[in-house]
């Protein structure tokens, strides 16, 4: 199997594999992701054999997210897929393999996807790493009342909705971690793929103040919440009231809230509430240079102890180190001494978004440490964060 990066001539059997897994040709969204993205913003690596035929595929698209306080690049892995003639012939580890290599080269340390199907991807190292709280429900069973009467709602156009969309994503997601940082090209995109599916936008006002956004699509009798972000709990009470006014015409709620999100508490019906279920999965594809990027808080430097990572994908990841603990730092060097501390490249994933905390992930046998002093250095080198990602593509 040959792999390469697609170009314009190879571009068209993407399409057609696109157009058989994923949306069709004749949408809107597919007009756009191949006319206005790919190759524009994004790369592409396929999988070819002997005859040049495309047996499979993977889109590496470009975002921005907040990590540990530090602004970082990361390649949001979507559109995997094998052409069903050639599947069965695990592809997608000498495809995702190729893809590790090529970005690790590049100086990429960290790799987003969003799974349809998690169990194909856990092999290969990824871990879940984001969470939501996702609700299926009657429509009519959405009982959420606003008490502020003084905030008023207005449906507008997407475009015209930017700039209080973007203040208030930008207001909302300080309160979180791991998320996307929108930039001019982003919003662009996201206004263009919204505009593509028909999506509708309601934006709430406290006065002139806009203080929460809803987007969202009404098909088949389903109202689906795309993205609702609100800098007060009235401002998205009001937003969920409006929803319920749809009850009658539609029967149905489809929403994945985030991961925090306590709208159901006051549901009355518990089969209503809805539960946390994985979002997001990552990996760390550079163990070193993930390390040395983590930021040291002041009361755990000039410390020493030996981590051994396991990562049976990337053998270049399977790494034993001695990490010295710096104010300016981690300091790695090679190490060949017993580990204070042992796991495997999506534990480490995970204690780096802050996914889960350290005695977590000891009590379940996913770390091993026995050093009291190890547990507590780990806790202050990767604290717990409240991730919240919604990019789709």
């Amino acid at each position: 199997m040959d792999f390469r990066f697609i170009n314009k001539d190879t571009l068209p059997q993407i399409e057609k594999l696109w157009d058989y897994c994923f949306e069709k040709k004749e949408s809107a969204f597919f007009s756009w992701y191949f006319s206005e993205y790919c190759l524009r913003q994004n790369k592409i690596i396929g999988g070819f054999d002997v005859e040049g035929n495309l047996a499979t595929m993977l889109h590496l698209n470009p975002y921005t997210i907040s990590l540990r306080n530090k602004t970082m690049e990361v390649p949001y892995i979507v559109g995997v897929a094998t052409d069903p003639v050639f599947r069965g012939q695990h592809l997608i580890g000498e495809l995702l393999s190729t893809a590790f290599t090529l970005l690790r080269a590049a100086g990429t340390s960290i790799a987003l996807l969003m799974p349809i199907n998690a169990g194909v991807y856990l092999p290969y190292g990824f871990a879940y790493t984001h969470y939501r709280h996702g609700y299926k429900m009657p429509l009519n069973a959405l009982s959420v009342v606003c008490t502020d009467v003084t905030l008023n709602l207005q449906r507008l156009e997407l475009l015209g909705a930017r700039n209080e969309l973007k203040k208030i994503y930008r207001d909302v997601m300080s309160n979180y971690h791991a998320y996307v940082e929108r930039d001019e090209r982003v919003w662009d995109n996201y206004f263009a793929a919204s505009a593509a599916d028909n999506l509708e936008v309601v934006v709430v006002y406290d006065g002139k103040a806009a203080i929460g956004y809803m987007i969202y699509s009404k098909e088949n009798k389903t109202i689906k919440i795309w993205e609702l972000m609100t800098t007060t709990g009235q401002a998205k009470n009001c937003l969920l009231e409006y929803t319920r006014g749809f009850a009658g015409a539609y029967t149905e709620l489809d929403w994945l809230a985030a991961p925090d999100d306590l709208s159901y508490v006051n549901f009355r019906d518990q089969a209503h509430t809805g539960e946390v279920t994985p979002f997001m999965m990552a990996r760390i594809i550079n163990v070193g240079e993930a390390l040395r990027l983590l930021p040291v808080p002041k009361d755990c430097s000039n410390t020493t102890f030996v981590m051994y990572v396991r990562d049976s994908f990337m053998q270049l990841n399977n790494v034993l180190v001695k990490i010295t603990v710096t104010p300016e730092g981690l300091q790695l060097d090679n190490s060949a001494e017993i580990p204070d501390v042992t796991m495997d490249i999506g534990t480490l994933t995970q204690l780096y978004f802050g996914t889960f905390n350290v005695r977590q992930l000891l009590n379940n046998s996913r770390v091993i440490a026995e050093k009291e002093s190890i547990i507590v250095l780990l806790e202050k080198l990767f604290p717990v964060k409240n991730n919240f990602i919604n990019e789709y593509f």
